[in-house]
Parts: C-alpha cells; structure tokens; sequence
C-alpha cells in the first residue's frame, strides 16, 4: 500500500514538472516572436511618425487674409522614443514601381523597440521569419498602340511660316517651319514634305539647289543638311555622324556649281568647306582664328577665295586664312546684328543691318537709308542682288523696294498691295527670269513679276505656328492649341473644323500664345497679359488692371470658379471684379509660376525652383526638396490621373500624390520632365528633356518611337477623351498618336 501511494505521488510530481517545462517554452516562443516583429519594421513606424507630423504643421497653418500668407513648412518630429529622419530619407517599396513616399495624414502607429524579453531555461533555438510584405498583383494598363506595329502617327504643321527659297526650273522649292514645300511656279499647286515622308525635323531654315557631287536641293536645319535628290525624288540626312560635318546646327548655305564650294555656316560657330574639285571637306573653326558663330547668311567672291558672313556680332570676311570684322566700332554699322547680305557683279557686298542698307569692298562704304523719299519701314530683313544688278531689300513690315544707287533711293516701293503677304518678311529672293520673291513668318510667300503680286499659301493649315506650347481639350472635346502663331481650335466634326486666332483677325493682343484655358463661359488666352472672349466680347487685362506680372504661363479654375493666373512674378487670381495677388511678399517662396492644378477645394501651385504649394482652406502649404520627398524644386507640369491622383513633373523626376502621401518614380529619378499627360485609361506619357517619350502601363516605363515627330524636343502632351495621343514640339508642329 506505501509501495502505490509513493508511485502515485512520484507521476503526480512528474506530471507537474511536464507541465511547468511546457508553460516555460511558450512563454519563450511568444517573447522571442515579439522581439523578431518589433525589429523587424522600423521603417513602418518612422513614415507614420513623420506623417503625423506634417498632419499636426498642417493644421496650424495662418489663415488666408489680404495681408498675408504664411508658407507653412513640415517639420520632423520624435514619435515612440524615434527620431523621425527627413522625409527625403524614408524609402517604401511598392512592388510595382520603386518609390520613396512620405505619409502625411496617417494616425501614428506606435511599436515599443524597449520590451525586455522574459528570462527563459536553455531551449532549441526558434526563429521565426520576418512577416512577408504581401505583393498585390497589378494587371498593365492596355497601351495606346501596340509596341510592336507602332502607332498610326499624323503630322499638323504650318508651312507658311517660310525662312528662304530656292529656285530650280519650275519649282520653288520653300524652308518652312513645318516642312519643305515645292511649288509649282506657275499653277501654284504644291506638295508638303514633312517628317512622314523622310525629313528628319519639320522645322528647315534656309535652302540652296546645289548639284554637286552627291547633293542636291539642300535644307539647312538644326540636325544637320537634309537633301532631296531629284533623281530619285528620296531624303537623306548629312550629319557629323555619318560624314565630315563638324556640327548639326547648320543655319544657312551656299552654294556655286560654277566655283565647285558649297559653304555651311553653324549656329554654333565656325563653318565646314566642301571643295567638290578635291572631293575634300574642310573645317574652319577657333583653331583657324575664326569664332564667328550663328551665320545668318553668306556671300562668296573672287572664285571662293572671299567669304563675307552675316553675324548677330557684325560682318566677318575670311580671306586667305585670315579674319576680320567690322562693327559698329571699327566701321559705318550702326548695328552689329547684320540680317541679310549678297554680292553684286563688281565683288562689292550688300548688306542690311537695323534700318540702313550698305556697300562695302572691305575698304570703302557707302550707306543708304530713308532720306525723305520711299524706303522701307522697320527692320531691314531681307535682301538679293540679281545677276544684272538689280537690288531689292525688303523690311519686318513687308515694305518692299527696288532700290537704285544711283538715285540713292527706291525706284519701286510696294507695301498692302493685293497679293502681297502682309505678315513679317524673313527674306528676299530674286529668280533667274527676273521674278521677285519674299517670304513671310505666317503669310507664306509672295512673288513679284514685275506688274503684279500673288501670293503662295497653303490654306487651312492646323497649327497657328509650329511651336506649340500648350494643348488642352474643352467641355465640347474641341482641342485648342497655343504657340507662336496665336492660337488655334480645332474641332474637326464641326461646321467649322479649325478656328485660328491671331491679332490679324481678332483683338488678341499678341501672336504669341503660352496657354489657353475653356471654361463654361468662354475662353481665356494667356499672352503678355490675360485675354477673355466669351464668344462675342473681347477682354484683356494687364499689369494696368492689377495682373502680376507680365508673361502668363499658367491657368486654372478654382472650386469657386475663380480664374488663377500663373505669371512669371506672382499669382493672380481674378474673383470677376478684380485681381487677389500673392507674391514673394505674402507667401510664395517663388514668383515664377509654372503650372496650376485644381484638386477638389485646393488649387495646388507649381514653381520654378520654389517647390509645390497647395492652397486649401485659405491655408498655403510648401513642398520642397528639404521637407518632404518632392524630386526637384521645378515644377514643369501637374496633372491629375482619372482617379484622382496628383501627377507632379518636375527637373528631377516625376511624382505621385495619392492618399496623402508623396510617392517618386524611381525609373525616371534625376530627369528633367518636359511634359506629362494622364490617359482615360491610367496609362502615363512623360517627356523628358533628353528628347524621350515614355509611357507607363502600371508596371514599367517603355520608350515610345520619336523618329517620326515634327521635332525631337516635346514641349506638351495632352491624352484626348478618345485616348488619343497630342504632342506638341518646340519647332516643328504637333503629332498625333492613334492604334
């Protein structure tokens, strides 16, 4: 009996010691996951902790009176025992897109790094893995075009912005801004040549037939000569990279059969040789003495042994490896910037420069100006001595005169006669029969023969210029664009399928256009000052009536339909009675306004290098580099997404504001965003400085084909509600982008 009672006693004390054995090792289990989790996530604590932060900085914020705006700044602060690092510091992982992001309005989550884990007998060793990060699948957007095929791309350009002509036979063949243009002389039909049919740019500046050894009819353009062979009616493309041109910015030719020389003259400086005798191509440059740079034109004497050059910084002869030139100083110029200059029979050259006309050898000068008499107006810009000796000069006003030495004056002056364009004259041409031609920034181009005028045009052109710098699409879906030929609705399902409007046929104070925003009421064109029509009453508003600033660069509409004005020295924002300004004095930390975006009740302000600004609730809240994760203090664009998200463009990246939180696109860190557009369907397009076209599908950035745009630079991009794609250029016109 003693014998089973001990028995039961000693498997009762067993039992006990089993079971106090067993509670030890959980309690070690659950101390040792508690410390793996808390390490495990101290980033997670630090971006909740900074968000509220900038939540508490937000709510502090002045309000908004006449007086004064204060920008308020996110400042870091210690949450739970942890220093909060700078916002540009905190780094996320999305799965999709590696980002940096910045929370801003989260409720703190607080983790205690300091809990002591409870003391514990000898065990196995338990390691427990950190918690996955869940990954959530992210479907890609549908692409406007397929990658593979390319997109359906279309050209709109305006060839009537000419710089120079050259003649062969019965073709007049025209250097535009939006492409070449070969005119029937005598019909006046025409075939337009633009980057779809083998031209590198739209944009070509000056023209010379040159039928050397392997040329042409030669384009001078900003990415080198571009050459149409006649033989086989193809382009192709003499460049530094597949020749001995020293550079690609070619500003203007000339060319002689007779002296076997074609001259190339840079924008940058110096000028390439092209003996065709010695099939030879020579460089003359600084190493030679020779810095002139942006030749405008070219005059050739002595059988190529003189070449005269036209500069912005006086005239240049180079002569037998030496260089001279004449300015105001050293000569009778009473302008170093000279425009146009041309040989005559003797070997003396003729020159314009300001509103004087000149004859000079190199050792004596005669000058000519209005002396009571007829004389040209304006800007002396145009200028050819025909082979017999006659001179005609032409001025920025589209005065034109044939002008005699012996009289010293005009014996033909023409001005607003019928068939005579009447926008700025570019430059003077005289044919081989005698006919005279000018052309014209945005009139096309006009030809005399001697009894009457008629003028080359190409009609209904789909740009108000070539330089495009804004696009956007109103309520009715007509799209208007802005550039440097006023601006232009075009809406090709209506009665009236493109609408320009340029101070020639409108109160619109001026031909260059930065931005155009459509409301409910009527439009708005931004200028040199703010110009309102509504459909039958014009208003402009300047400095004068209390605007800010006189270049506008951006617009928008507030919640309260208020107009905001983006200048280049402050806000305006006009109530319908009057201007509100804000400035460096009350609150902005740049005065160069560069895009406006309005999010719901809050407007949010870009600048140039003064960061991102929202205004909400009379309240101004700063993002800049130094208090939160924004990329780069210039914001070149901002955009919403179809769901609401805030796309930020700036000089170093791109951006995203969703949530409240700040968000990089890591693909595009350090680069200098262009111009940004948001599809219907979620799909990004940026354009960067370094001439790229990138669309984002959700997961990857893929670069878009650009060898067909009218230019390389993209200043502009609008996604239409058809999902179609606008790019806007810088010199060559616009493009669109379709399946």
């Amino acid at each position: 009996m003693q014998l089973s009672s001990f028995r039961l006693i000693s498997a009762a004390i067993s039992i006990l010691l089993l079971a106090v054995l067993v509670t030890v090792i959980l309690v070690a289990i659950r101390d040792n996951t508690s410390t793996a989790l808390s390490i495990a996530t101290p980033t997670q604590s630090i971006a909740l902790a900074t968000a509220a932060s900038s939540e508490a900085t937000l709510a502090a914020a002045p309000t908004l009176s006449a007086d004064t705006i204060e920008a308020v700044t996110p400042t870091p602060e210690k949450t739970a025992g942890v220093t909060a690092p700078a916002a540009a510091e905190i780094e996320a992982a999305p799965a999709t897109e590696t980002a940096t992001a910045t929370a801003l309005a989260t409720d703190t989550v607080s983790i205690d790094l300091e809990a002591e884990p409870a003391q514990t007998p000898e065990a196995t060793a338990i390691i427990v893995p950190d918690a996955a990060t869940p990954t959530p699948e992210v479907t890609p957007i549908r692409p406007t075009f397929d990658p593979e095929l390319g997109p359906t791309v279309e050209i709109f350009s305006n060839a009537n912005f000419v710089n120079g002509v050259a003649s062969l036979r019965s073709t007049l063949w025209a250097a535009t801004g939006g492409g070449v243009v070969a005119w029937n002389k005598t019909t006046g039909s025409y075939v337009k040549f633009t980057t779809l049919d083998g031209l590198s740019a739209n944009r070509t500046i000056a023209a010379v037939v040159c039928p050397l050894p392997g040329l042409g009819i030669l384009f001078a353009g900003e990415l080198g000569i571009q050459i149409f062979d006649t033989q086989n009616g193809s382009w192709k493309m003499l460049n530094s990279s597949n020749s001995t041109l020293r550079n690609e910015d070619v500003s203007t030719l000339w060319c002689s059969v007779e002296d076997g020389l074609l001259v190339v003259g840079y924008a940058q400086e110096g000028m390439d040789l092209f003996n065709a005798r010695q099939g030879v191509w020579s460089y003359i440059g600084p190493d030679e003495g020779f810095t002139a740079s942006a030749i405008r034109d070219i005059a050739v004497v002595d059988g190529g042994a003189t070449i005269w050059l036209a500069t912005p910084n006086g005239l240049v002869v180079y002569r037998e490896g030496e260089t001279t030139t004449y300015t105001t100083e050293n000569s009778p110029l009473a302008d170093d910037r000279i425009e146009a200059l041309a040989a005559d029979g003797a070997g003396a050259i003729w020159l314009t420069s300001a509103d004087a006309l000149y004859r000079t050898d190199g050792e004596e000068w005669d000058s000519y100006g209005a002396n009571g008499g007829d004389f040209p107006s304006g800007r002396l810009t145009g200028l050819d001595v025909s082979s017999d000796g006659a001179i005609w000069i032409g001025s920025d006003q589209t005065h034109l005169c044939r002008f005699d030495p012996g009289v010293e004056g005009c014996i033909g002056f023409y001005r607003e006669e019928e068939g005579m364009a009447t926008a700025p004259l570019t430059s003077v041409m005289i044919d081989s029969d005698g006919s005279v031609y000018y052309t014209t920034a945005g009139g096309g181009i006009s030809v005399f023969d001697g009894t009457n005028w008629r003028q080359l045009v190409i009609p209904d052109e789909a740009t108000p210029g070539n330089t495009i710098r804004h696009l956007t699409q109103a309520s009715d879906s007509a799209l208007w664009l802005a550039g440097n030929g006023g601006a232009t609705r075009y809406a090709p399902d209506s009665d009236t399928p493109i609408q320009n409007y340029t101070p020639a046929n409108s109160p619109l104070p001026s031909i260059n256009v930065n931005v155009i925003f459509p409301t409910a009421t009527g439009v708005w064109f931004g200028t040199g000052g703010v110009t309102f029509f509504d459909g039958v009453t014009w208003t402009t508003y300047s400095a004068d009536d209390g605007l800010t600033g006189t270049v506008v660069q951006a617009m928008a509409a507030d919640a309260q339909s208020r107009i905001w004005i983006g200048t280049n020295a402050g806000l305006s924002i006009w109530t319908g009675a009057t201007f509100f300004n804000l400035t460096s004095s009350n609150g902005l930390p740049s005065e160069d306004i560069t895009a406006l975006q309005r999010d719901g009740d809050a407007v949010w302000i870009g600048t140039r290098n003064g960061g991102l600004l929202r205004f909400q609730d009379n309240q101004l809240q700063l993002f800049n580099r130094s208090n939160s994760s924004l990329p780069g203090d210039t914001i070149s664009a901002l955009t919403q997404t179809a769901n609401g998200e805030l796309l930020i463009a700036t000089d170093q990246g791109l951006a995203r504001y969703a949530g409240n939180q700040l968000t990089i696109y890591q693909g595009l860190a350090g680069q200098a965003i262009t111009a940004l557009a948001a599809a219907p369907s979620g799909e990004l397009w940026v354009a960067t400085r370094t001439n790229e076209l990138l669309s984002f599908n959700g997961l990857e950035w893929t670069p878009a084909p650009t060898d067909q745009l009218p230019d390389p630079e993209i200043t502009s991009l609008l996604v239409d509600s058809d999902g179609l794609l606008w790019i806007g250029t810088a010199q060559g016109g616009l493009a669109r982008y379709s399946p």
